[in-house]
């Protein structure tokens, strides 16, 4: 199973697609929406071997997000990988404040501090899996063992 990736480069739009970036049906936002969602649709169910080396305490926050991500940002799916690039998972194809609404609901189900905007601009440079690992951390700092 291959890493979600982009299948435009952002940073290299026409002056077309960037004046068009948002319209309904030949935009580019729908186009990449589409594109990651056949991505997503060719993944199979089990990915169990991909998150063999995190422990249970992980796997539950990387379900979770997963879940969050799915049901906010209209994945088909929940079927993230710890490689996927967590950009891409938390990447709202509506344009809708969608994304906003699946980070407030992580940090508010974990019961974690609210972080800015830019923090969480640093953590979608990494990989799911090392956010899923960095937040884990952080929870069990925040609910000692046995509580």
């Amino acid at each position: 199973m291959q890493p979600l990736k982009w299948p435009v480069d952002w940073t290299k739009l026409t002056s077309w697609q960037r004046v068009t970036v948002d319209a309904p049906f030949i935009g580019v936002r729908d186009r990449v929406f589409k594109e990651i969602v056949a991505q997503m649709r060719q993944r199979a169910l089990d990915s169990s071997e991909f998150w063999s080396e995190f422990s249970s305490a992980e796997l539950a926050v990387g379900q979770s997000i997963s879940k969050i991500a799915m049901e906010e940002l209209g994945w088909p799916n929940s079927h993230f990988i710890p490689c996927d690039p967590f950009e891409i998972i938390m990447w709202d194809g509506t344009g809708d404040l969608a994304t906003a609404a699946a980070l407030d609901r992580i940090e508010k189900e974990f019961g974690l501090r609210r972080r800015s905007d830019g923090e969480w601009q640093e953590l979608a440079s990494h990989a799911f899996g090392y956010v899923v690992q960095k937040l884990a951390s952080e929870l069990a700092q925040v609910t000692p063992a046995g509580n």
